[in-house]
């Protein structure tokens, strides 16, 4: 056995020397388009250029990331496979689905490649020109305004159950197939107000058919400088930012993994890939495994008690 144990940790160490020497595989969670799997296309590319050596993207979406989960799960841990997910698919989903903790128990953390926020945005004619207004009014008439994000269990959907908890207010979440789908809910005026992605509520704010009342993330969002955060608007503490991370099959050599993290981190310094993530509306983050590690195990923690707290299941 000890024989065994050497000449297995030799092999993964030459192999970490000799990394890469076939292409490498970044599976998506999110089908082709779908924002998630832009990210990741885009820093396989990056990785690309960086390593000088092809790799792939495939796309495996379905089960809210659960098939792509698995998919890489059960991939050999030898650094040429790697998953493309989202912050729901890795931090809720362990405690909204039966199967969900195979995120935690069969992946490794590479690296938070981007995050993205959120925004509250109204029709014109409910009359709130700022959040404390629309607060103002939902605390007037309880349970009667409605509000539409993406699929239930959601980062946008979560995002509103936490709204409700911190600001102590009632409202109905209505949850679409997709961030499109809510959008138009808004511009149609099925819905109130809608708790959605920057880049899916502007063509609203430029027709004249919304209005951006708040930003969730920490600071405020760089094209949004004049928007303030819900935290800023009276609820300090109240924080939501979506992300995009990079994973590994649980067991990959920590060296290859540094190489891929580093590799990703230097090319995300430079000035034009920088412009070019702006210009999607990502902030590039490309922190350690380490620092990922933590922040993702304390965000896991914070979703499992906000689900258990709204008593939140998926049908």
């Amino acid at each position: 056995m000890i024989r065994f144990l050497l000449l297995l940790a030799f092999s993964l160490t030459a192999a970490a020397q000799d990394y890469p020497n076939k292409p490498i595989r970044f599976i998506s969670s999110t089908p082709p388009g779908a924002t998630p799997d832009v990210a990741t296309r885009a820093f396989a590319d990056l990785l690309s250029q960086e390593l000088k050596n092809p790799v792939i993207v495939e796309n495996r979406p379905g089960a809210n990331g659960l098939i792509a989960v698995e998919a890489t799960a059960r991939s050999a841990p030898d650094g040429y496979t790697f998953l493309g997910t989202t912050a729901a698919t890795l931090s809720t989903n362990p405690y909204l689905y039966p199967k969900g903790m195979v995120a935690v128990t069969g992946l490794d953390p590479v690296t938070k490649l981007v995050n993205s926020d959120f925004v509250i945005a109204a029709q014109p004619g409910l009359g709130a020109r700022t959040f404390t207004e629309l607060v103002q009014i939902i605390r007037s008439k309880p349970g009667a305004l409605n509000a539409s994000t993406t699929s239930k269990g959601s980062y946008a959907f979560l995002a509103g159950e936490l709204l409700k908890q911190t600001a102590k207010i009632d409202f109905v979440t209505v949850p679409y197939t997709g961030g499109a789908a809510s959008a138009a809910a808004l511009g149609g005026g099925h819905v109130h107000f809608s708790i959605e992605a920057p880049t899916m509520i502007e063509p609203l704010v430029q027709s004249g058919k919304a209005v951006v009342l708040a930003t969730l993330g920490s600071q405020r969002h760089p094209r949004l400088r004049d928007v303030p955060t819900v935290a800023e608007t009276g609820f300090p503490g109240y924080q939501v930012s979506g992300w995009i991370a990079l994973m590994a099959p649980k067991g990959t050599p920590k060296e290859i993994v540094a190489t891929v993290q580093s590799a990703l981190a230097k090319a995300g310094q430079r000035p034009e890939v920088r412009a070019k993530m702006a210009q999607m509306d990502f902030q590039p983050v490309l922190n350690t495994p380490e620092e990922f590690a933590t922040e993702w195990r304390a965000e896991r923690e914070n979703w499992e008690r906000l689900i258990r707290a709204r008593d939140i299941k998926i049908d």
